[in-house]
């Protein structure tokens, strides 16, 4: 018990460490640096959608099943005051249910997700036809590079160019309709604002703390409420990059920024896909500001909180469908639960 207790003490000081030396780089970037820039919110009118997804999974002797669900909703807002609320298909959507045989963990769990990103792009185009304002994805409006699966995984390959296809639908509507896409994306591990503010403080201050620094690790102390940094490209190349070189018409579209929407909360990034990234950055910050302003350590847009509040599943959701399975089958050796779960002792 010493050593736990002397091990946390010891990991502890070196937490304590580590942001005391964030803060020094944040309070001199703050005063030095043109990186900071005020937002002013603005109250929202309009139509203002969201969509969001669910997944689930679990694991069987012979096989794995997954549930996949997506939700969408479109708020119609009136001087700041929510006037009413559409939800696609329903406030209580079906899901999807898949069974995945004789694959590995690795090509399952990565056609199972991406399964779930064509469902959350669909559904963005399913709601793209109610011309909002702004249409939110829970997430970056890039495919997730994690989910683009190698030459081995063949039996993912063509599902993966499907789902290409649809955000390039999508990235083509949102243009054309003039409505804004943009990916709130709650819990960023992204280092690219480290990384661009290391280059512009080297040789000026002892900055290596943000070579193991997350964006909003910095962020959280070098932003105060209603301030957003200035505005970046998603990739500096974007020609190379893993999922935008799929995309080739519009990486150079995609831009990005951090903005703090409540006073205790972490850093939202902000994804985005524009052509004129100046003023709409502006636009869709102040907008942003004004629908996230309902909690002091929770700072999320209204319409990104409904979206996932329909499509999210739980245990209790594959359960139910796995026992329905038994129900019908008996007690099969395919559908057997995993020894780990059925320890007698």
């Amino acid at each position: 018990m010493k050593d736990i207790i002397s091990t946390v003490r010891i990991i502890s000081n070196e937490i304590s460490e580590t942001e005391k030396k964030r803060r020094h780089v944040s309070d001199y970037a703050r005063s030095n640096l043109d990186m900071v820039a005020e937002t002013k919110p603005k109250k929202a009118s309009g139509a203002i959608a969201a969509v969001d997804g669910g997944i689930v999974s679990k694991s069987l002797h012979g096989m794995d099943i997954v549930l996949v669900r997506s939700g969408g909703v479109c708020f119609t807002y009136e001087e700041g005051r929510i006037q009413s609320v559409i939800h696609k298909p329903s406030r209580f959507p079906d899901y999807e249910a898949h069974v995945f045989g004789s694959m590995s963990e690795s090509d399952w769990r990565m056609k199972a997700n991406i399964l779930r990103q064509k469902l959350e792009i669909e559904r963005c185009l399913e709601m793209i036809e109610e011309r909002p304002g702004m249409l939110l994805l829970d997430g970056s409006v890039v495919p997730h590079q994690a989910y683009k699966p190698n030459q081995d995984q063949k039996g993912c390959t063509e599902l993966y160019e499907e789902l290409i296809g649809r955000y390039r639908d999508l990235y083509k509507k949102s243009l054309e309709y003039g409505v804004r896409l943009v990916g709130v994306v709650e819990d960023s591990r992204s280092r690219t604002f480290c990384d661009m503010l290391k280059q512009v403080l080297s040789g000026k201050i002892d900055c290596s703390v943000l070579d193991m620094t997350r964006d909003t690790s910095l962020l959280f102390s070098m932003l105060k409420k209603g301030e957003r940094t200035v505005l970046f490209s998603y990739s500096k190349d974007p020609a190379n990059h893993p999922t935008l070189s799929n995309l080739p018409d519009y990486g150079k579209m995609i831009h990005s920024l951090y903005i703090k929407t409540a006073p205790h909360d972490r850093p939202l990034r902000l994804d985005f896909l524009s052509e004129n990234p100046l003023v709409d950055s502006q636009e869709i910050s102040s907008v942003l500001l004004s629908i996230s302003d309902h909690h002091s350590s929770y700072g999320i847009p209204a319409p990104i909180i409904e979206a996932d509040n329909i499509s999210k599943l739980s245990e209790k959701d594959v359960d139910d469908f796995y026992s329905q399975i038994k129900t019908m089958t008996g007690e099969l050796p395919d559908i057997m639960r995993m020894r780990r779960e059925q320890r007698p002792f």
